[in-house]
Parts: C-alpha cells; sequence; structure tokens
C-alpha cells in the first residue's frame, strides 16, 4: 500500500504503525516548540533530524538522535552555544 502524495509530515497514514505515528506527532510539537528549526522523523532509519541556520553562522545546524528527548536536548544545546559569547583560544 503506498502513501498519499497528500500527506505531509506529522500528518499519519493509517498503514505506520503506532511508533512511527507517535514519533511524527513528537517531531510536529518540537516544530512548534522550537521555531526556525526544521524537525522530522525519519522512519527508514528509525531517527529524528532537525535543521536550522543559527544567526551568526554561516552554515546549517544538522542534528540527529533516535529519541524526541534528544533531539531537544541537542537544539537546546546549539542555541545555547550560539548565544553563549565566543572565547579567543590562545596558543
Amino acid at each position: 500500500m503506498s502513501v498519499p502524495a497528500s500527506t505531509a509530515p506529522g500528518d499519519t497514514p493509517h498503514q505506520e504503525n503506532d511508533a512511527d505515528a507517535k514519533a511524527w506527532r513528537e517531531a510536529k510539537e518540537l516544530r512548534q516548540e522550537y521555531r526556525g528549526w526544521i524537525v522530522v522523523w525519519l522512519a527508514a532509519e528509525s531517527e529524528f533530524r532537525a535543521y536550522r541556520r543559527l544567526p551568526g553562522t554561516h552554515r546549517d545546524t544538522a542534528l540527529h538522535a533516535t529519541t524526541a528527548r534528544d533531539i531537544a536536548v541537542q537544539i537546546t544545546e546549539a542555541e545555547e552555544r550560539q548565544r553563549s559569547p565566543r572565547r579567543a583560544t590562545h596558543g
């Protein structure tokens, strides 16, 4: 059975298993909680991925974790690192 083309992230097709459906809901909640982040559940990889270009950076931040809690921690840490003043290293 194929997934309809109109299925959007956060929607749960009937043929998905309960764990994937729960993960899609968690990804949707993470997108709402962490505005500006693109958060998706990759069922084939069994992991969450989160992407964002943080202010003051030249590259996108890409994170991955197997649980919603772990990806939330990584997002929080990335945001905190971005906000903290950079320390100069002397060699």
